[in-house]
């Protein structure tokens, strides 16, 4: 059998020569290399997708460039292929990680091969700061449309492109051309309809004495005042709820106790409950379309 995985690769490589190529023509401007993307991206038909067990056999005959993801940060299997100075082209496997409402710290383009995709795209108008990393505002739907294979979407950075993709064939597989990420911006994720809030982790000071919060309340002995803003707490709970990050039950509990009797954004939580209910409404309609 033929490496599908590597001559798929190959054909990724001859893809970044022509973007460094083309971008190379408009000086490496930034506000360009979306656009730029798209349009190279659109004229691109790979001679063939590899199959899922071709990317399962072949990954480890192939020779692979610094990776932008881990394997457990970014959809089922994110595998980047080619890597040039100011950008990357990845390949991203999708079963069921599906994402949630987000804006960028990149730009690019990416393009479906094989599979289809919902997309949902909203607008941010912020109307009050909560403190660190944590807006209200007026979170609105703009537009939906169903990504069909060869569908390709610019990527601009921040609020400018917030999207919400429900991947709906097992594998659906995406091709995306993108920069690093940028260091002044952060990922930002939304919570419907309302909240934005900026991807954090803690330091790892922060770390630190969230642990000894924990071990302070297995000693029935947790401090009246807590050494965070309550706009900190509350993203934290949000990132373990997520999986991005760990605090024990009975902290998380004390932790959301606080917060109530704060109260401090008392329907954030009753939101994303909403919002995962509404996540699976929306993606059956994806199904049935």
């Amino acid at each position: 059998m033929n490496n599908q995985l590597k001559i798929f690769q190959n054909e990724i490589l001859l893809l970044a020569d022509e973007v460094e190529n083309e971008w190379h023509k408009k000086s490496f401007e930034l506000d360009c290399f979306p656009q730029l993307s798209k349009e190279i991206l659109e004229n691109y038909i790979p001679s063939s997708v590899p199959s899922v067990e071709s990317f399962f056999n072949d990954i480890e005959s192939i020779d692979l460039p610094r990776q932008t993801f881990s394997f457990y940060e970014f959809s089922d299997l994110p595998l980047t292929l080619a890597r040039k100075e100011k950008f990357s082209i990845d390949v991203y496997l999708w079963t069921h990680s599906d994402t949630n409402i987000h804006d960028h710290h990149f730009s690019g383009a990416f393009k479906i091969i094989s599979g289809n995709s919902l997309q949902f795209n909203y607008k941010f108008k912020p109307t009050k700061s909560l403190g660190n990393d944590i807006e209200e505002g007026e979170l609105t739907l703009d537009k939906f449309r169903k990504l069909t294979t060869n569908t390709t979407q610019a990527i601009e950075p921040s609020s400018n492109f917030i999207h919400h993709v429900f991947h709906l064939n097992k594998p659906t597989i995406t091709l995306c051309i993108r920069t690093d990420f940028f260091r002044e911006k952060l990922l930002n994720s939304y919570i419907y309809p309302k909240y934005k809030i900026q991807n954090r982790l803690p330091t790892p000071e922060q770390i630190r004495k969230l642990k000894f919060l924990s071990v302070r309340l297995a000693c029935n002995d947790f401090p009246k005042e807590l050494p965070f803003h309550d706009s900190e707490i509350l993203i934290w709970l949000y990132f373990t709820m997520s999986g991005r990050m760990k605090i024990d039950l009975p902290l998380w509990d004390k932790l959301k106790d606080h917060l109530v009797e704060k109260d401090f954004a008392p329907d954030f939580f009753n939101l994303l409950n909403s919002q995962g209910l509404r996540n699976q409404k929306l993606k059956i309609f994806g199904l049935k379309d």
